[in-house]
């Protein structure tokens, strides 16, 4: 298994880097989600840019977020990002030049998270 780190490296030629954060293109994008879930890692976010000459804009309509909301197992959790950031990426307008950041969440992030709601 990869490390956050590591999987994020694996993409640096086929990504964009802005700073510290890593944009990924909208075919590179589903393989990502795939790996993160190969990996053991959930999706917790997702936002979508679309380039604009120099700059990254945000696009406030493709943001998502899916932070734990009750306590369940890692895997239940992890399973139900992967099909919700695969199904929204799906749903996305191909627009030429559309980018997406995502956050990723690890099992341990996830446990210390649902802490209050046990």
């Amino acid at each position: 298994m990869l490390s956050e780190q590591e999987l994020f490296a694996s993409y640096s030629n086929r990504s964009i880097l802005g700073g510290n954060e890593v944009y990924f293109e909208l075919n590179i994008a589903m393989e990502f989600i795939s790996d993160c879930q190969e990996n053991n890692f959930a999706i917790l976010g997702i936002e979508g840019f679309i380039p604009d000459g120099k700059y990254i804009i945000p696009q406030s309509d493709m943001i998502t977020d899916y932070s734990p909301t009750s306590a369940g197992t890692w895997e239940e959790y992890r399973n139900s990002c992967f099909i919700s950031a695969k199904n929204l990426i799906q749903s996305f307008p191909v627009t030429v030049g559309l980018l997406l950041n995502f956050v990723i969440f690890s099992e341990e992030d996830y446990l210390k998270s649902i802490t209050k709601y046990l």
